[in-house]
């Protein structure tokens, strides 16, 4: 995939996609054009990982960029690719 689709495509996801306050939210635009259901999601779901086992591990020790959060997360070709976020100054990096 050449790079400007791979660019469309990733704009596309981050901007059908949201999280907040760890509840992932889609834009689903089949349902603008009829009528549906409310999706009925389960109250008492396990979390899926520990926070406190979590380990770190720096891939790179020089970064063209500076630290941020509030990125975008999603699987592309079977990796996962880490977008956008915020730096310090709360702009979006």
């Amino acid at each position: 995939m050449s790079l400007p689709k791979f660019l469309i495509l990733a704009a596309v996801i981050l901007l059908s996609s949201f999280g907040v306050f760890g509840v992932l939210y889609v834009f689903d635009p089949a349902n603008l054009r009829e009528k549906s259901e409310p999706v009925t999601v389960a109250k008492n779901i396990a979390p899926t990982f520990i926070p406190e086992n979590l380990r770190w591990t720096e891939a790179a020790s020089s970064v063209l960029w500076e630290p941020r959060d509030s990125g975008e997360v999603f699987v592309f070709q079977n990796k996962m690719w880490l977008m956008g976020g915020l730096n310090g100054n709360k702009k979006v990096g």
